[in-house]
């Protein structure tokens, strides 16, 4: 009985394998994706921890991939992806782009990315998200975006009419948000279509200044309104999920 358990486990193991082709591309010094040539049956992409500064549109268009799911670019230099630089991935569901030199999020960046399930965007000095940012990625379940420089985030980022509701979890965490009107929304989503990630250390950077040092989590929608009260730039530190001050980190 224990034998024939063990050889069910080994073809097991040897399917899962057979289904899964690796590109590894990590500490190779790579600077152009040009010069890389992805096998068609590949599922796993990975060029982390080289020095990408960027992602063409036309080279990942111009490539057969249909098995492609999963791409990490984590730890590179990138601070330019062209318009729907994966929009012919269509088996794309899971994108790492963190520790990179991403300051915005254009409107069609992720165009065309309807499969798209996980999302990493942590530790770029990301600092805009423009309108219509997530319009395509309807399918999307969890996005990080923490350690970045957000002050705030568009409720335009989502298609108001097609919210993605599969979105578990939104983190926001570790940025200078500034707590006024543009974010009352997130009060609203956060539970009915999305949990936002914010700790109990995560404190206002601005808005009102009754809102001072305010914990974001002790906020309410009305708070955040504030109709008619003025706005400034508070001098409170954002303390981390680990007890450190923002800026000494």
């Amino acid at each position: 009985m224990h034998i024939s358990m063990l050889f069910l486990i080994i073809l097991f193991s040897i399917f899962l394998k057979s289904k899964t082709s690796i590109f590894d591309r990590t500490h190779e010094n790579i600077t152009n994706l040009a010069s890389e040539n992805i096998p068609s049956g590949t599922t796993h992409a990975d060029f982390s921890f080289s020095y990408l500064k960027m992602i063409q549109a036309n080279l990942l268009l111009s490539t057969d991939l249909p098995s492609l799911h999963k791409i990490k670019f984590n730890h590179n230099l990138i601070d330019l992806i062209e318009n729907y630089a994966f929009a012919n991935l269509t088996s794309l569901d899971t994108l790492f782009l963190e520790h990179n030199s991403i300051e915005i999020i254009t409107t069609k960046m992720f165009g065309g990315c309807y499969e798209l399930r996980v999302l990493k965007l942590t530790n770029n000095p990301l600092h805009t998200i423009e309108n219509q940012a997530f319009w395509d990625t309807i399918n999307l379940e969890t996005m990080w975006l923490y350690y970045n420089e957000l002050t705030t985030f568009p409720e335009l980022a989502w298609d108001p009419d097609n919210h993605p509701t599969s979105l578990d979890t939104l983190y926001l965490y570790e940025n200078d948000l500034w707590c006024d009107c543009s974010l009352a929304w997130l009060k609203d989503a956060d539970g009915s279509w999305v949990t936002v990630g914010f700790p109990d250390t995560t404190y206002c950077r601005g808005g009102p200044p009754k809102l001072y040092n305010r914990n974001w989590t002790s906020l309410t929608k009305q708070e955040l309104l504030g109709q008619g009260e003025e706005v400034v730039k508070f001098t409170a530190t954002l303390i981390s999920p680990y007890g450190v001050p923002y800026f000494l980190r």
